[in-house]
């Protein structure tokens, strides 16, 4: 995890460490609501309300639209699944402590076949290609998901032969495919 990824991920986990935050996303995973109705529903201020809902559209949670005179609020599922991805993913929260690494099999394979964003080589063991399939996966947010062009786009940044790794990544369970769509499964 890049310590930018590292810095929106924290933004937004303050962002959502509020009660009356969560209790709007509750609110809001109902239906779509406008400012004064969450601020009846939640009994707060209508400026704590738009002060609250401000933040939330900050961080990508909260979609708002204009309705006539009204601002209508809506629950954005995907960025709330792209965000639990992020931190409910043992190889994510593994990643924001590197030094936990250090020493590890794992962190001696990717040492040996890993430079940078580049995979020098596929490796021929299966348990260090699994290792390095791993590695790679975590360029595809869990749940989004690409096409073929775009799969093989993510894994060429990082080694030539995508449709190996494509292979690979899809026959061990790290992805699935359907209807020539592939998710990242974990």
């Amino acid at each position: 995890m890049s310590e930018d990824e590292l810095q929106r991920l924290v933004g937004a986990l303050k962002v959502l460490a509020d009660e009356s935050r969560l209790r709007i996303l509750g609110i809001l995973a109902a239906g779509e609501r406008t400012g004064g109705e969450l601020a009846e529903l939640v009994d707060l201020r209508a400026s704590t309300i738009s002060h609250h809902l401000t933040r939330l559209v900050e961080i990508g949670v909260v979609t708002v639209r204009s309705e006539g005179t009204s601002k209508v609020y809506g629950l954005d599922g995907d960025t709330l699944k792209a965000l639990r991805g992020d931190l409910l993913v043992p190889e994510r929260i593994q990643e924001l402590v590197p030094e936990a690494r250090e020493g590890s099999y794992e962190a001696k394979v990717l040492d040996a076949f890993v430079e940078g964003p580049r995979l020098l080589k596929i490796p021929s063991s299966r348990k260090k290609r699994e290792v390095v399939l791993d590695w790679l996966v975590q360029r595809f947010p869990v749940g989004e998901a690409v096409s073929e062009a775009e799969v093989n786009e993510r894994i060429q940044e990082a080694h030539w032969d995508s449709a190996t790794l494509r292979r690979e990544l899809v026959g061990g369970g790290w992805m699935g495919r359907e209807a020539g769509r592939y998710t990242r499964l974990r």
